[in-house]
């Protein structure tokens, strides 16, 4: 089974939701809609991905059990 150190740690999601940061090495407090609008995407399709591990660890997991 494999483990992400931390997906929301790669997107900067807790900067960007207390302070809408997307990164850097100076980061801004401000962003437009469209680049919370792109964060947000990505966050969803790793969010995704995540559902699609975790559903595959379930059916070997169930599977292992037979």
């Amino acid at each position: 089974m494999r483990h992400t150190y931390s997906f929301l740690e790669d997107l900067g999601f807790f900067q960007m939701f207390s302070t809408f940061s997307i990164g850097g090495p100076f980061w801004r407090k401000f962003y437009t809609k469209a680049e919370r609008l792109e964060k947000l995407k990505e966050y969803r399709d790793l969010l995704k991905k995540e559902l699609e591990g975790v559903e595959e660890a379930i059916r070997e997991l169930e599977q292992s059990q037979r």
